[in-house]
């Protein structure tokens, strides 16, 4: 006599599917979260490699360096070219051998990585000049491609000992990362820590030295 072969049946096959999709929902939110940390670790990265980047340029050159950052584009850019470029993007830019008054760009407009942008707002604790924020007013002109004109930003400038000259505040520079983006000078956060700030990390720079460190918070 030949055995009965076990198989499923239809309800014991949409019950496994079923628990697998409450298996995958519930897995998302974490995988996003760990893509948008590997994104800022990747951005902190990046940005601590162009700023030894233009200090060593600065030593090898004996000539002022700078590290220039998109935030408020010229005229009406679009939509899509002011989110992808605004609080987004920074380059590396040299003082001309032959004087002439604008820099020479060095390196082409770096962009974070998406969902990962510049803060346009003071940090409410901790001492240093934020950069990016809007009440840093050490800005200078800066040729920007995309949009085939210039951009007034603010910038980090070393000089040929690889000290950094602008700005000139006293206080620790600050480069802050978060999970969002900004419109219009304003942030859209997309990720919050307990105390209601974005999700946020940090890059300090020495004044003296030039070099770059991230900030364990």
């Amino acid at each position: 006599m030949r055995e009965r072969t076990r198989a499923f049946t239809l309800i014991e096959l949409l019950v496994v599917i079923g628990i697998i999709a409450i298996m995958l929902v519930a897995l998302i939110p974490a995988v996003n979260s760990l893509s948008k940390s590997s994104g800022r670790k990747g951005a902190i990265s990046n940005l601590t490699t162009i700023i030894e980047q233009a200090r060593s340029l600065a030593l090898a050159d004996a000539r002022s360096t700078y590290v220039a950052f998109a935030t408020t584009l010229p005229g009406s850019p679009s939509p899509a070219i002011s989110d992808e470029y605004s609080y987004r993007a920074y380059a590396v830019f040299k003082d001309n051998a032959n004087g002439a008054p604008h820099a020479i760009q060095v390196t082409k407009w770096q962009k974070l990585p998406e969902g990962i942008s510049f803060r346009s707002q003071a940090e409410l604790t901790g001492p240093g000049t934020c950069l990016t924020s809007d009440a840093n007013t050490a800005t200078t002109p800066f040729a920007f491609a995309p949009t085939a004109g210039t951009i007034t930003a603010p910038y980090l400038q070393f000089d040929s000992t690889g000290s950094i000259v602008h700005p000139t505040s006293a206080a620790p520079m600050r480069l802050i990362i978060f999970e969002g983006l900004v419109r219009d000078g304003n942030e859209v956060a997309t990720a919050q820590d307990s105390s209601q700030q974005p999700v946020r990390d940090e890059v300090a720079i020495g004044r003296f030295n030039g070099r770059a460190k991230y900030v364990v918070r």
